[in-house]
């Protein structure tokens, strides 16, 4: 929108600073009442919004996989501690189930821009490995989160209906036929897309929702 609209600047960068100040009061606030376990969690989410466009651009593996920490892993984790719950070994291996299909989100809607992000100055894993090696990770991603789910399910940590986000994952996988046939060109098929945000979207609800038989 920028680029279209360059006029526009001043008022997203009021827009930015006000978020900024806005998030900031509510983290404190939040520390303040909950105590400072939500501290390393709202640090470590402020650096990857601050370095992301200039530095975890040019570093393809950390660049993969933070936004599937950002929201995956720490709004997860983060939103379970504000709910003055204690920190356990579950929730955070629940949030990473969510954060690989997150990851694969990244993933594909990278691969049509491969080009202008080259010229751009960014460097994530189709630019430096290629599109065949961007869609493997999206694969192995896709398998970690399917292999985890059951997993837990299995040794008992999950309850057996939490088998239901598996449904929002096989999207993934129908998916990854049409990305293996277009690669970089999978803007030509839009459902598959559709599909892949869909992915992302319902695999952390479709779970959440599940917890309450927990």
């Amino acid at each position: 929108m920028l680029v279209q609209t360059p006029a526009l600047f001043n008022a997203v960068k009021g827009w930015l600073y006000l978020s900024a100040v806005v998030t900031l009061l509510i983290g404190t606030v939040l520390v303040y009442e909950l105590g400072t376990s939500l501290i390393p969690i709202g640090c470590l989410g402020v650096v990857i919004v601050l370095t992301y466009t200039r530095q975890l651009n040019k570093l393809p593996w950390l660049c993969a996989i933070a936004p599937g920490v950002g929201f995956g892993v720490l709004m997860s984790v983060g939103g379970y501690l504000t709910q003055n719950a204690p920190a356990s070994m579950l929730i955070w291996l629940v949030s990473f189930v969510s954060l690989f299909p997150i990851n694969n989100l990244l993933i594909v809607n990278q691969l049509p821009d491969i080009e202008a992000d080259r010229q751009g100055g960014r460097r994530h894993l189709a630019i430096a490995y290629g599109d065949d090696m961007a869609i493997t990770v999206y694969s192995v991603f896709l398998l970690l989160a399917i292999i985890l789910l059951i997993s837990l399910v299995v040794s008992a940590m999950l309850p057996v209906v939490s088998l239901l986000t598996l449904m929002p994952l096989l999207l993934g996988v129908v998916a990854l036929t049409k990305l293996i046939e277009l690669k970089k060109n999978i803007r030509r098929s839009p459902k598959t897309m559709a599909m892949v945000v869909a992915c992302a979207n319902l695999t952390p609800l479709v779970l959440s929702l599940t917890l309450w038989f927990k």
